[in-house]
């Protein structure tokens, strides 16, 4: 009779739990903005934070792998707070964040809150690395006293803190040499000094994924 009472109990339980909203249920899909292309075969997984900790906060409670468009669910019984979506499982590409369907940013992290009793419905963007090379080559030095400013914005994600700017005095050349990026698109921008006369070159470039992009910048 405790048995009967006990699985009476416990089918009780669950089905008020389902009632009531306190199911937990997140779908989406992990894919490059740039393209709007899926990213397949890659772990996202749901989270609880209140439990024992693991390498980017949280225990594991639920896993999902995207599918050959990049699409994933996840659904859980839950009636305990702390839930989260995670994409730290992602590697080889640059994290964006978390985006609502309607391209709205959510979250930078690569944890987003699950709340009770509702589907969330959020995509998760990355891209892939390129390299840039960038040259630069002084064709109108009138000496010394030149003073050149070099800045280059991340556009996609005006949040990189991949570069600073930096400022060189005189006949400055720079032959350059490729480095890994994010890809996307920049703002390339040159402020120079000469004679006490300032003079702006911006340029906007576009380094393609897994590819190279390179020119030479004349000043």
């Amino acid at each position: 009779m405790k048995n009967i009472a006990f699985a009476l109990f416990l089918v009780l339980f669950l089905t008020q739990c389902t009632k009531f909203g306190k199911n937990i249920s997140v779908e989406g899909r992990l894919l490059n903005p740039l393209t709007g292309e899926g990213i397949a075969e890659m772990e996202i997984y749901m989270s609880r934070s209140k439990s024992s900790t693991i390498e980017g906060g949280g225990k594991k409670v639920k896993t999902s792998t995207t599918d050959a468009d990049g699409y994933f669910r996840m659904d859980r019984l839950g009636v305990l707070e702390g839930h989260s979506v995670n994409a730290g499982n992602v590697t080889n590409m640059y994290h964006l964040g978390w985006f609502s369907e309607d391209g709205e940013e959510l979250t930078k992290s690569a944890k987003l809150g699950l709340p009770k009793g509702k589907t969330t419905r959020a995509n998760y963007y990355v891209v892939p690395f390129g390299k840039m090379k960038i040259a630069l080559n002084a064709v109108n030095c009138e000496g010394p006293s030149d003073i050149l400013v070099y800045e280059r914005n991340y556009i996609t994600d005006p949040s990189y803190s991949g570069f600073i700017p930096l400022t060189f005095t005189g006949c400055y050349n720079n032959p350059g040499a490729f480095a890994e990026v994010p890809s996307g698109y920049y703002q390339i921008k040159l402020t120079i000094t000469r004679s006490g006369i300032t003079s702006v070159i911006e340029q906007q470039i576009f380094v393609p994924g897994n590819g190279e992009y390179e020119t030479i910048i004349n000043y």
